[in-house]
């Protein structure tokens, strides 16, 4: 991968080659900061529930190294792109934090009370009334009816 031989390149340059030769892409025109942020948590999340061994089993399939690979490569992306804006990644946290530029780190979900999504309910004084009993029809089983 390497046209210029007597170029030093580094790992993540060779994987922002892979990702142009394999047309994968990330858009950050019209993206807040944080938006970009959350997109580097949740690419980050994807990739390392793809490497778990609950996810690939004992093998690692083609599908999973692929999928893997794109999103290592995706993630490099976002990441030059949250550089590019003047923030950072602290890698020695686990998981990474990305941080703005102004060094405050970057929470990687939207609050809930920032959407909207935690409204007041008020207590129900009275409880809810009981579903009715099924009635149970013998001529059932499992396996359906039975006339």
């Amino acid at each position: 991968m390497n046209h210029d031989a007597d170029r030093l390149v580094t790992r993540a340059q060779l994987w922002l080659q892979w990702a142009d030769e394999h047309g994968v892409l990330f858009d950050d025109a019209g993206k807040s900061f944080d938006d970009v942020a959350r997109d580097y948590c949740q690419t980050s999340d994807a990739y390392r529930e793809l490497l778990s061994r609950e996810a690939r089993g004992d093998v690692l399939s083609a599908t999973h190294k692929a999928a893997a690979s794109t999103a290592y490569a995706r993630a490099l992306l976002i990441e030059a792109a949250i550089e590019r804006r003047g923030g950072d990644l602290d890698l020695y946290v686990d998981p990474v934090q990305v941080r703005d530029p102004q060094g405050r780190i970057v929470p990687p979900q939207q609050r809930p009370e920032a959407v909207g999504e935690w409204e007041g309910v008020a207590q129900v004084p009275f409880a809810a009334p009981e579903e009715p009993a099924q009635h149970h029809d013998a001529r059932t089983t499992d396996r359906g009816y039975r006339p």
